[in-house]
């Protein structure tokens, strides 16, 4: 006898009691039966609505606020959720964190046809590359007339995981494998049988996408043209994690969105300091290990196909990657007193720092020690939580903008510049970097700086990359330990330096310390450049606001330091310096300049998409 007929026998009684026998006895029980289960699924979903409430009102409860939300989704390359402020009308900001890093700052303003009002977000994430992954959201509370009130609260759902990220090899027909990861170089195969197209491979490091190659060369020891090889950019201190994802093609060659990762993939290696060929990378290696281990969790990538830019968020932001498709190397010095960074160097002259001491001695004398850069930590540290980036916003996959308040100073004991902050606004566009800068002062001090230049920003090419400079027009003018060439295709100037020419854009001539520095020349355009001894990593600068970006130093850093008065390690700097400068009469409460630089990964002369990088200038220019 069926369990259902064992409770009818018994529920006969009940029927008879209640004088009920006269209907049919099974219709009525199973009416009463149909009545209890909707009964008890209702008593059910209205505890499980109460329960989520709960849990929405304890994380608020926690932060004393009255946001509501939850985080809904976190796959398929999308995050998403609700979010709700019944203090205000306005709609929340939702921070979005991957892997315990602000990534981007999204609104909850959508419509969603599940939900009243426009309260919802979604985010559409990038890749994230091998391995497991954490996505957790903060709203940002604001009160009754919707400013933030410095509150943050996790939305119920977070955080949420992801384990490796990676299409599994479901049909397709691609075969492959990941045969090296060491001595700088990766390499190995790919085909795809779908296709008689050669296959693009995506190559991740500790994580981050940092290039993609294609399967398209010879091989001795394979048939056709499949093979791959990739020589990496310095690792320095640490284990790192080389992962590789071949691309899938259908029959025609296109990209069918599938991505199977490479067998041998995932490849170790653990990497020291000493393979650093930079001596001035070496030596704060070092110093400084954890930066090398920390790289590339710590950086965001912006990239196109034609430029990749690094931005370090644990070092105020600073710059310290920069490639074009071709680059074998990094084509930025990666130190915290080089790379590309905001830099106000110099003596105050109003004497309000004159009795802190600068981190390094210089020449027997304390030579700069009111210096707030992006990258230094307080008293001369360097990895320190106070120069992590205060706010960071991944606009989309290639802008992004960071806010650096009271950056510290190159001193050893004076306290942070309260007041001051450096923003920044970087972009990748069709050939270069775009970066926009905002410095604000809204401090009680005035700071007498007209005696000083102010790096705007500092720039320090990588390894080798010292060879030739370059220039368009100008006066031509002999200067001393230098060789011309000129371009006559170009009327640019290929010049070979050792010294510390000066390139002015401005009419006026440069003052510092109440005497006129005369120019070394003065170039037609505000563009300025430097290549290796190959011509084949090169660097090219374009400023847009010369009202502010006043001119350029240039010099081949190994030279100019045999030129100083202190014997110094020259074979530490193998680089150029090649830094836009600008000059301020003072910063004063109220203080506010926004400029613009342009920089390219590329030699003047070289086409990119249909244009040589110096058309681009020119158009630039004629635009202003």
């Amino acid at each position: 006898m069926s369990p259902l007929h064992t409770w009818y026998n018994k529920f006969v009684p009940f029927l008879q009691f209640f004088n009920l026998k006269k209907y049919n006895n099974r219709l009525i029980f199973f009416f009463l039966l149909t009545l209890i289960f909707l009964v008890s699924t209702s008593l059910y979903i209205t505890t499980a609505i109460n329960s989520e409430r709960i849990k929405l009102s304890s994380k608020a409860t926690e932060a004393n606020t009255n946001i509501l939300g939850y985080l809904d989704l976190f796959e398929d390359g999308l995050a998403a959720g609700w979010v709700r402020d019944d203090d205000t009308s306005k709609s929340v900001d939702v921070e979005i964190y991957i892997d315990n890093v602000l990534i981007t700052t999204v609104p909850a303003s959508q419509d969603r046809q599940d939900l009243p009002g426009k309260n919802a977000f979604h985010w559409k994430f990038p890749q994230l590359g091998y391995g497991a992954h954490t996505l957790a959201a903060y709203a940002v509370d604001l009160d009754s007339v919707g400013n933030k009130t410095g509150k943050k609260v996790e939305l119920v759902g977070s955080p949420k995981n992801i384990d490796k990220i990676s299409n599994p090899p479901i049909n397709t027909n691609i075969l492959g494998y990941l045969d090296l990861f060491e001595d700088g170089l990766a390499a190995g195969w790919v085909r795809d049988d779908d296709t008689s197209k050669s296959v693009d491979v995506e190559i991740y490091i500790d994580n981050v996408l940092i290039t993609t190659v294609p399967a398209s060369q010879d091989r001795q020891d394979l048939p056709g043209k499949n093979a791959f090889h990739w020589k990496f950019p310095q690792l320095g201190y640490g284990a790192h994690t080389l992962a590789a994802y071949a691309v899938d093609l259908d029959s025609v060659g296109n990209k069918t969105g599938k991505k199977v990762e490479l067998v041998g993939s995932p490849k170790n290696i653990q990497s020291e300091c000493k393979n650093l060929t930079n001596k001035d990378e070496y030596a704060w290696c070092v110093g400084n290990p954890n930066y090398w281990i920390k790289r590339q969790s710590d950086t965001i990538f912006l990239q196109n196909d034609t430029v990749r830019v690094g931005i370090n968020k644990s070092y105020g932001g600073m710059i310290t990657q920069l490639y074009n498709p071709k680059s074998e190397q990094n084509l930025i010095e990666e130190h915290g007193g080089s790379a590309v960074q905001l830099s106000w160097y110099g003596f105050d002259n109003s004497n309000l720092y004159k009795n802190y001491k600068e981190c390094n001695e210089f020449e027997g004398r304390y030579d700069a020690p009111w210096n707030p850069i992006q990258a230094q930590g307080p008293e001369c540290t360097w990895d320190s939580p106070e120069n992590d980036v205060d706010f960071f916003r991944l606009l989309n996959d290639t802008k992004a903008q960071t806010f650096y308040y009271d950056p510290s100073n190159f001193s050893k004991t004076a306290p942070p510049i309260s007041g001051l902050a450096f923003k920044q606004t970087i972009s990748v566009e069709d050939s270069y970097v775009k970066v926009t800068y905002k410095i604000d002062y809204t401090g009680s001090l005035t700071f007498d700086t007209k005696d000083f230049i102010q790096e705007l920003p500092a720039i320090f090419t990588g390894s080798k990359m010292s060879r030739f400079f370059y220039w368009e027009g100008g006066d031509r003018q002999n200067y001393d330990r230098t060789t011309y060439d000129i371009n006559k295709e170009y009327n640019v100037q290929e010049v070979t330096t050792s010294g510390r020419p000066l390139l002015l854009f401005t009419k006026e001539g440069l003052i510092e310390h109440d005497k006129i520095i005369d120019p070394y020349d003065r170039p037609a355009f505000p563009w300025w450049g430097v290549c290796d001894n190959d011509k084949k990593n090169c660097v090219t600068i374009y400023a847009e606001d010369t009202d502010i970006i006043k001119g350029a130093f240039i010099m081949n850093l190994a030279q100019a330091a045999l030129s100083t008065p202190t014997p110094i390690d020259i074979e530490r700097f193998d680089g150029a310096y090649i830094t836009a400068f600008g000059q301020f009469p003072e910063i004063k409460p109220g203080f506010s300049k926004t400029f613009t630089l342009y920089i390219f990964p590329y030699r003047y002369s070289e086409r990119v998409n249909g244009k040589t990088i110096l058309q681009r200038i020119h158009e630039m220019h004629d635009k202003n």
